[in-house]
C-alpha cells in the first residue's frame, strides 16, 4: 500500500487534521451545562483574584477543604481557562478553539505512539483516525469542562513517550524526571491522568522489549534456555525495570498520599447524582458493574449518547435475573480471558493486544465505581482517555484481518472506511 511508504508524523498530521475538522461546528457553541459552574460561575478565572487561588480551590472554584467541595482538583486545566479569560473574558469561541485545537494536539501525538507500538504505519493511521472523529469524544471536545481529559490525555501520552525515550539514551535520569514531570501534570489536568505511572513499565515490558508475564517469571527462577551473557543481561534489565517501577510507584504514592490530604474529608456525591449509591448489597456492586459493561458498548456503538446519564437514563439493576447480568458476566469473562490469553504469549500480536487492553482498563478504573463511587452515573467525557487503548485494538484487529485475508481484503477496508465515515459524520451533527 502506498500509505505504508509515508512518514508517520505526515500521518499524524493528517489525522490531527481531520480531527480538528469534524469538530469546527463546535466553534458556534455556547457555554451551557456544567461550562456554567466551571467557567461562568467560576471566581477563580477574574483577573481580581489571585492566581494561589487555583492550588486551594476544586475545579469549581469551592475550597478543595470545605465539606461541600466536589473534590475535583484540576488547577492546571483552570489555569488554562483563565488564560481564556484573560484574553477574551466569557467569550465561547475562544474557549471552544483552544479544545479543538489540543484535540488535534492529542492525535497528533496518539498516532505516534500508535507507530511505536505498531512498528507500521497502516494500523496507526486506522486507530488515528478513528480516535480523531469517535463519537465518544463530543462530550470531551465540544464541552468546555471536556478540556481537563482533553489536557490531561496529551500529558499523559507526552509521558509514555518521554519515558521511551528515557530508555534509549544516556539522559535517561533527565528523560525520567520528564516523564514523572508530565505524569503530575496530566493528574494535575485530571485525577485519572495518574494511571499513567502504570502504563509507562507495562510499555517498556510488552513493547520495548517486547516480553510478557511468562518471560519474565521465566527470567525470575532461571528458566530461560539462553547463554550465560544473554542471562546476565536480562537480569540486568530485569533489576533495572524493577528499580524504575519502583522509583515511579514511589513517586505516585507520594503523590496520591499529597493530593488526598488537600481534601480534609472525603467527597459528598447526592444519590440524584448516582443512585446506585443506595442500593442494597448486592445489587449496588451488579449495578456498576453492568455500567461498566454500557461504557464497553459506547464504545462499540456510540449511537444512542446521551448528554445526561442521571435520573433513571439506565434503570437499575434490582435482581439477581436481570439478564443484563449475564451480559456482565459475558463481558468480564470475555475480557478477563482475553487478558489471560495475551499475557502467556510472547507473539507480537499478543503484547500489541495486551497493551491496548491495558490502555483501555487502567485509565478507566478510577471512575468505574468499582473501588469507591463517583459523582455521576456515566460521563462519556471520561472515555476519552480510554478509547485511545479501544481505537488501537479496533484498528490492530482490522490490520490483522486485511493482511491474513487476501481474499476478503477489500471488503475488510471497505468496512473500515464506512466507519469512519459514519462515525465522522455522526460528530459533526452531534456538535451542531
Amino acid at each position: 500500500m502506498a500509505v505504508v511508504r509515508m512518514r508517520v508524523e505526515t500521518v499524524a498530521a493528517i489525522c490531527a487534521l481531520v480531527g480538528s475538522l469534524v469538530f469546527l461546528n463546535s466553534l458556534g457553541l455556547q457555554l451551557c451545562f456544567d461550562d456554567t459552574a466551571a467557567v461562568k460561575d467560576n471566581a477563580d478565572l477574574r483577573p481580581n483574584v489571585s492566581w494561589f487561588n487555583l492550588l486551594r480551590n476544586d475545579f469549581w472554584g469551592t475550597e478543595i477543604s470545605h465539606r461541600d467541595s466536589h473534590k475535583s482538583y484540576r488547577p492546571l486545566t483552570v489555569a488554562t481557562f483563565r488564560l481564556n479569560y484573560m484574553l477574551h473574558e466569557l467569550e465561547p469561541l475562544g474557549y471552544h478553539l483552544v479544545n479543538v485545537l489540543l484535540h488535534s494536539a492529542v492525535v497528533y501525538l496518539y498516532v505516534l505512539l500508535c507507530g511505536v507500538v505498531f512498528s507500521e504505519v497502516w494500523p496507526a493511521l486506522i486507530a488515528g483516525l478513528l480516535f480523531a472523529v469517535h463519537p465518544i469524544h463530543t462530550e470531551a471536545v465540544s464541552g468546555v469542562v471536556g478540556r481537563a481529559d482533553v489536557l490531561s490525555c496529551l500529558f499523559f501520552i507526552g509521558s509514555i513517550l518521554t519515558y521511551k525515550k528515557s530508555l534509549s539514551t544516556k539522559n535517561s535520569a533527565l528523560f525520567m524526571m520528564c516523564t514523572l514531570l508530565l505524569a503530575v501534570c496530566s493528574a494535575l489536568s485530571k485525577e485519572i491522568g495518574i494511571t499513567v505511572v502504570a502504563m509507562c513499565p507495562i510499555y517498556e515490558v510488552l513493547i520495548h522489549r517486547k516480553m510478557n508475564l511468562r518471560n519474565i517469571l521465566r527470567i525470575i527462577l532461571g528458566m530461560r534456555r539462553r547463554n550465560k551473557p544473554s542471562i546476565e543481561a536480562e537480569n540486568r534489565w530485569l533489576k533495572s525495570l524493577l528499580f524504575r517501577t519502583a522509583v515511579i510507584g514511589s513517586f505516585a504514592l507520594t503523590f496520591l498520599y499529597l493530593r488526598l490530604k488537600l481534601n480534609k474529608t472525603p467527597p459528598i456525591f447526592s444519590v440524584s447524582n448516582n443512585p446506585a449509591m443506595k442500593f442494597p448489597t448486592p445489587f449496588r456492586q451488579l449495578h456498576w458493574s453492568y455500567l461498566c459493561v454500557y461504557n464497553v458498548w459506547l464504545l462499540l456503538s456510540p449511537s444512542q449518547l446521551c448528554a445526561e446519564y442521571a435520573m433513571g437514563t439506565i434503570p437499575p439493576v434490582a435482581s439477581l435475573s436481570d439478564p443484563r447480568n449475564l451480559l456482565t458476566l459475558a463481558t468480564f469473562a470475555g475480557l478477563l480471558s482475553l487478558s489471560c490469553y495475551s499475557a502467556s504469549y510472547s507473539h507480537s500480536h499478543h503484547r500489541k493486544i495486551m497493551f491496548g487492553l491495558c490502555l483501555t482498563v487502567l485509565p478507566f478504573l478510577p471512575a468505574s465505581n468499582l473501588f469507591f463511587p463517583v459523582g455521576f452515573v456515566i460521563a462519556e467525557r471520561v472515555l476519552y482517555i480510554p478509547s485511545m487503548g479501544f481505537c488501537l485494538l479496533v484498528s490492530y484487529g482490522f490490520h490483522l484481518l486485511v493482511s491474513n485475508s487476501k481474499r476478503f481484503s477489500p471488503f475488510f477496508k471497505s468496512v473500515i472506511v464506512f466507519l469512519l465515515l459514519v462515525h465522522g459524520i455522526k460528530t459533526v451533527v452531534r456538535t451542531r
